[in-house]
């Protein structure tokens, strides 16, 4: 996939984040920033950021995905997109104050943009779990029990790893699934053990799943 990014013909690609370790398939030409080094050096910088103006229809984020292609490409989402997504939700499915949602997926996935910002302009409380557990159906079923989760949103293959963990009895939650195409019989093995289903599939451009 790195490869594919860095031989995007559209020439939008001008530099690229490694690490040291070398990788002989990329361009040499090509500019790269070494993480290992900007984090090291990450106290050098001013604390101060320089003032910039932002407008709705300004990039907030891109990310390289296949979509529904199957060609990796780069798509470019806005600060409207995802602020009418986010508006949108809190009320369908709904979100309030008195929630608990989860928080399992990577920055580097754009569902995360949700399981963040949700939580916080509406003031529901955010746990976030770390790589293992997300790794472990029995693990997150255990969280989802202990911390009274009432949102969580996650792929199809983690909602079926949950099942065959020993998932059963119901559970007060509301279900996101994106990411990938959910069946009808995942759907309804899930509404026999939640509140409600979602399902949040759909492309990349029309902001996140």
């Amino acid at each position: 996939k790195v490869e594919e990014i860095m031989e995007d013909d559209t020439e939008k690609v001008k530099a690229m984040i490694e690490l040291h370790y070398p990788n002989p398939h990329l361009d040499p030409e090509k500019h790269k920033i070494i993480f290992d080094d900007v984090w090291l050096n990450r106290t050098n910088y001013p604390e101060d950021f320089p003032p910039v103006a932002i407008g709705y229809d300004d990039l907030i984020y891109i990310i390289y995905t296949s979509g529904s292609t199957g060609h990796p490409k780069g798509v470019g989402v806005s600060h409207k997109g995802l602020i009418n997504l986010l508006m949108y939700r809190l009320t369908a499915p709904g979100v309030t104050e008195n929630d608990n949602m989860l928080g399992l997926t990577t920055m580097s996935f754009d569902i995360a943009q949700e399981e963040l910002y949700l939580p916080l302009i509406s003031g529901a409380l955010l746990t976030i779990v770390d790589m293992e557990i997300t790794r472990d159906g029995s693990a997150l079923l255990e969280i989802v029990r202990n911390e009274h989760i009432t949102l969580m949103q996650a792929t199809p293959y983690i909602w079926q790893m949950m099942l065959e963990s020993g998932w059963d009895a119901p559970l007060p939650i509301k279900i996101f699934c994106g990411g990938e195409a959910l069946t009808n019989e995942l759907a309804g093995k899930l509404l026999d053990r939640c509140s409600e289903v979602w399902n949040m599939y759909g492309p990349t451009e029309t902001t996140i799943c």
